[in-house]
């Protein structure tokens, strides 16, 4: 198993409307799909959470952000 740094994990962390195109050069690290809660620690900010039926149709299908 491979561990990585915390500064990998600010760096490679993508989450919500900001993940990336599946098969583009900025798709990799942690992908976050159904969004991610604010990290002080790693400098990450909370995107919206995808946890219910209606949030899921808004991201998967009306607005299409967490379609991979």
């Amino acid at each position: 198993m491979q561990s990585y740094s915390p500064e990998f994990a600010t760096a490679e962390s993508a989450a919500g409307q900001d993940i990336p195109a599946p098969g583009s050069s900025r798709f990799h690290g942690i992908v976050h799909l159904h969004g991610r809660l604010s990290d002080p620690q790693l400098g990450h900010s909370q995107t919206e959470l995808v946890l219910t039926s209606a949030q899921y149709g808004e991201a998967y299908l009306r607005a299409g952000w967490a379609r991979l």
